[in-house]
């Protein structure tokens, strides 16, 4: 199925960014180089489901209305 491909490829190319993410920020070694509840695969696949609800409603519904999700 053509959905099923296009999502494997996106994850894919967050894979890929994500590995080597010091090539995509402005201070490289230093941003993303902490363990977050947010590291930059799950940032990037965030930012492109994201809806148009508040950022509260969506950061919820991201982590299925997890008591771990960021705040």
């Amino acid at each position: 199925m053509f959905h099923q491909n296009l999502k494997k490829l996106f994850n894919q190319a967050v894979s890929d960014v994500s590995a080597n993410i010091s090539d995509f920020v402005v201070n490289p070694g230093k941003d993303f180089s902490r363990t977050r509840k947010l590291p930059a695969d799950f940032l990037m696949s965030f930012l492109v489901s994201q809806g148009s609800a508040s950022t509260r409603c969506e950061v919820l519904d991201f982590f299925d209305f997890s008591s771990a999700a960021p705040s």
